[in-house]
């Protein structure tokens, strides 16, 4: 999960997303993810998400949106990924384990709310937590859910963990929060 504080280390592309202005499609396909972003948000483009280097290449990536506009330091971004998991595993068993790498992540990360999604996708959960980067407080939402899915190369089974983590200064949590519940029940994705 080193990809969650990935915007905070990129200051040349952050700073070339806030410059860029972009056409105005809210909905957007990216590698198996359709999702509806709220007003304000848009996809990386191709040429930003180059600029990310080795981190670009990371097939757990699936999609990275970014909130436009002024935000100072740091910019809100909502970046979804997913991983396999053994289909043997217990469930609760591998939400506590992602669970605990959230919180292992950063020092001092203080997982706040860990409960069950009540919503669209079956089987999720969401999780909120805090965390200092330098001298900026900033806050984490995450949605992670399980689905099942079959290898492209041999059509074996296997259990997907999906994750759809947005995380922004926490002095504009409030406004960020309402983007957030309003693109998450739109995520559709294909194992």
């Amino acid at each position: 999960m080193a990809w969650l504080g990935l915007l905070d280390e990129i200051g040349g592309v952050l700073q070339f997303a806030r410059n860029c202005v972009f056409g105005g499609e809210e909905s957007l396909m990216k590698k198996n993810v359709m999702i509806d972003l709220a007003s304000g948000w848009r996809q990386l483009s191709e040429e930003e998400r180059r600029a990310l280097g080795a981190f670009a290449d990371d097939e757990k990536i699936r999609m990275i949106a970014i909130a436009t506009g002024s935000w100072g330091a740091y910019v809100p971004n909502l970046v979804v990924t997913d991983e396999d998991v053994l289909v043997e595993e217990d469930d609760e068993h591998i939400f506590a384990d992602s669970a605990q790498s959230l919180v292992d992540l950063f020092p001092g990360f203080l997982l706040i709310d860990d409960f069950e999604w009540p919503l669209a996708p079956a089987n999720a959960r969401l999780r909120t937590g805090v965390y200092i980067l330098d001298d900026l407080s900033l806050t984490v939402l995450q949605l992670v859910w399980l689905a099942d899915g079959t290898h492209e190369e041999n059509d074996e089974s296997r259990h997907v963990l999906w994750t759809a983590t947005c995380t922004c200064p926490s002095t504009v949590f409030a406004t960020i929060i309402d983007n957030f519940m309003e693109m998450v029940p739109t995520l559709e994705v294909a194992s």
